[in-house]
């Protein structure tokens, strides 16, 4: 049974992720660390998701399921952190995998390093096979100014894979509704006035790459979304208005919710393909053929498509 005051509180959006789930859920629930309240945001889904939380819910008085109607992953994070009743704040994505030493170690993080804010850890992305594409190690990304001058900010591999502590977010203000496919970024670069950030160097997420992903169909509107995150950042530092970004972040979040239930193109699904088609190039070469044929059966005039066959081809002859 849940305690009153949980050390954790794991924070999870989910929509339209029935075949997905379960596992994500369970990835949590056989975490190794047992002090923990997970609040499970169901955004609207219309698939079998809310039946899929509720067998799990009856099995596990750990979580807890909100329902709303469909608002965006931003504003679910939103909702259920305000809820959050934990001294630190975990995410989960609905279709990625917690090893189960996860909590037990990033807890024990932060612990020892009191300094700390938020700890993260390598990153894993797996194909839809389950099989490993990438890992991702590199934590840190420079961050240059309108006026030329430039910063190194800690990075985060994967928004899902992190901890936080609970009252470093309150201060740093949370997530911000308008910064809707950067909601994470915008929220590590305010959270980084309140401390350091840690990555353990060991794989403790596993991300799925998903044909279709925010990241492949929305990549145009998720650079900008940075882009502004990151100008508001540097005009706060410098003491400069910070409305422009925000209300061109607001406009921009209120086309997305607008054009949320689009279906993906097919150029967008060819996009896709290829992203994982090229994380699989140096691992899993004939994997990437796969998905090169698939890229090119959704899209066949994609001249990036066509880049990668031509090159992929080349190594292949050269390795032969």
């Amino acid at each position: 049974m849940t305690k009153p005051n949980p050390t954790v509180s794991v924070i999870m959006g989910v929509y339209n992720s029935a075949d997905t789930v379960v596992a994500a859920v369970e990835s949590i629930l056989n975490q190794t660390y047992s002090d923990f309240e997970f609040l499970i945001v169901n955004d609207g889904s219309t698939d079998q998701t809310l039946d899929r939380l509720k067998e799990l819910a009856n099995q596990d008085d750990r979580i807890h399921i909100i329902n709303q109607e469909n608002q965006g992953l931003t504003r679910s994070l939103i909702h259920a952190c305000g809820l959050a009743q934990g001294e630190f704040i975990a995410r989960q994505d609905a279709d990625d995998i917690s090893q189960p030493e996860r909590l037990a170690q990033q807890i024990h993080a932060m612990r020892n390093h009191p300094d700390v804010v938020l700890v993260g850890s390598w990153v894993e992305d797996l194909t839809p096979e389950g099989i490993r594409a990438t890992v991702h190690s590199n934590a840190t990304f420079q961050l240059t100014a309108p006026d030329g001058s430039s910063r190194i900010f800690p990075g985060v591999l994967a928004h899902g894979s992190v901890l936080l502590r609970r009252d470093a977010f309150q201060r740093a203000g949370g997530y911000r509704a308008c910064f809707y496919y950067a909601q994470d970024g915008d929220l590590w670069l305010r959270l980084s006035r309140e401390g350091r950030f840690l990555i353990l160097p060991e794989v403790l997420y596993s991300r799925v790459i998903t044909p279709g992903s925010i990241s492949s169909r929305c990549r145009q509107e998720q650079t900008r979304f940075t882009e502004l995150a990151r100008l508001a950042w540097f005009a706060e530092e410098l003491s400069q208005p910070i409305e422009p970004y925000i209300e061109e972040a607001e406009t921009l979040a209120q086309q997305c919710r607008q054009g949320r239930g689009k279906r993906i193109s097919r150029y967008e699904l060819a996009t896709s393909h290829l992203l994982l088609a090229a994380s699989l190039r140096d691992t899993q070469p004939k994997l990437s053929w796969k998905y090169l044929w698939k890229a090119l059966k959704a899209w066949p005039c994609h001249p990036s498509v066509l880049k990668a066959i031509v090159q992929l081809s080349i190594r292949h002859a050269w390795s032969s």
